[in-house]
């Protein structure tokens, strides 16, 4: 299996109940949750920005990594996340990044799908995404993340309505959003007024995730909605960061082996679970098999 991802690298600045720690952060947690449910032979093409002076923070996950299409910046974003224990958390940028320059993707139906994570919300534009679309026949993946936020002052990122949201949603197979994101796809009011909006525009697969609760998936079968409610495994949560990101990696490779879309979901939420029980990027080196040990 051969997967594009596209998104920005960032480095995280995180502030929790009065600590302070810089991790790698952004695309680098789709890509760690890829690599772990990838076979070795599997192939990601990973579409990013970098800088020198903070690449080793992303070490050695990209150097496991063909850089072909690392672009190199003078500085990547800086995300100050400060997570409160129970809301939404809030976000503060700087080195806002341009937008990543997709000219350099060439034969992209060799890839048997496409993730693309918006990181910044500036990862990609509508224009570049209508490309790929074009040009990609398979599966496009496309985890809203912080294209529902707005630019305010001192460049805090508030939620709003996305502009041109059916134009993006139908460039795309498969959404993510988490609850608050899925207010920002649509004016309308009900979490089941915005999925058939959603996938009346051409979507397959709406996936809402829901933090401790688990997730919920809307698909159309013969025009008629369909959902499917997935529990969250119960865990010991210490880590908020990264675990939307590793559910995306974990649901995209499980349906792009062939698991029905409920299947996909079990996988994903326990994935996403194990990934807030841990509070060390060493941990990760287990997440396949502690997803598995939960799931069985």
């Amino acid at each position: 299996m051969k997967l594009l991802v596209i998104g920005h690298s960032v480095e995280d600045h995180i502030h929790i109940k009065g600590g302070h720690e810089v991790k790698p952060g952004g695309i680098f947690y789709s890509v760690l949750g890829l690599k772990s449910f990838l076979e070795e032979k599997d192939d990601i093409m990973l579409l990013t920005s970098m800088e020198k002076e903070s690449e080793s923070l992303f070490s050695p996950l990209y150097d496991g990594l063909k850089k072909d299409f690392f672009q190199y910046k003078g500085r990547i974003p800086r995300v100050n996340l400060f997570i409160p224990d129970n809301a939404e958390r809030c976000e503060n940028y700087e080195n806002l990044a341009e937008h990543l320059d997709i000219s350099a993707l060439k034969e992209l139906n060799s890839f048997n799908g496409i993730l693309v994570n918006m990181i910044t919300g500036f990862d990609l534009r509508l224009e570049d995404l209508k490309s790929l679309r074009n040009d990609f026949k398979g599966p496009v993946y496309l985890d809203v993340h912080t294209l529902s936020r707005g630019l305010g002052e001192n460049n805090q990122r508030e939620f709003r309505l996305i502009p041109h949201a059916m134009e993006w949603i139908a460039q795309v197979d498969i959404v993510q959003v988490n609850e608050n994101e899925l207010r920002t796809l649509s004016s309308k009011e009900s979490e089941i007024e915005i999925a058939r909006e959603v996938l009346h525009a051409g979507l397959k697969c709406l996936i809402v995730t829901k933090g401790e609760l688990g997730s919920k998936i809307y698909s159309l079968e013969n025009g008629e909605l369909k959902s499917y409610f997935q529990s969250a495994i119960k865990i010991n949560c210490v880590n908020k960061v990264g675990c939307g990101d590793i559910f995306g990696a974990a649901f995209f490779t499980s349906f792009l082996k062939g698991k029905s879309l409920a299947e996909a979901a079990r996988i994903a939420n326990a994935a996403s679970g194990v990934t807030a029980s841990y509070s060390e990027i060493k941990d990760f080196l287990k997440l396949k098999n502690d997803t598995f040990a939960r799931f069985n």
